[in-house]
């Protein structure tokens, strides 16, 4: 008998329940998006080519990389602990390739939870 009284206390009214629930999620993923902090490094863009080939066309040779988390985690980390490079090893012949650049955490970055955008991409 008590367990149907707080099944019903449960059910009576879900809708509401159900709408507090979701804005209180919604408040609480807000907040935490805004707490977040960005930091800006500009780290050198590594080419790998294979060795019999050269890029004849000029590139960036550093990328501005975003850093983006808690500001105790962002600010520990240094510009040596981010590598960026574009693998254009595979390509075994001449020709005009685009090829993504690839960010990865090194040293202390990879303790932390962070969010890494590079430019360009």
């Amino acid at each position: 008998m008590k367990g149907r009284k707080v099944f019903d206390l449960l059910v009576n009214n879900w809708p509401a329940k159900v709408l507090s629930l979701v804005a209180a999620i919604v408040l609480f993923l807000s907040y935490r998006i805004g707490t977040l902090e960005e930091r800006y490094f500009s780290v050198p863009l590594e080419i790998m080519v294979d060795q019999d080939f050269l890029p004849s066309s000029p590139y960036p040779r550093t990328a501005r990389v975003n850093v983006r988390g808690r500001s105790d985690d962002i600010f520990r980390i240094l510009e040596g602990d981010i590598v960026v490079y574009a693998d254009l090893s595979d390509h075994t012949r001449e020709g005009v390739f685009r090829t993504p650049v690839i960010v990865e955490k090194t040293g202390t970055a990879r303790n932390f939870n962070i969010e890494l955008r590079v430019d360009p991409m």
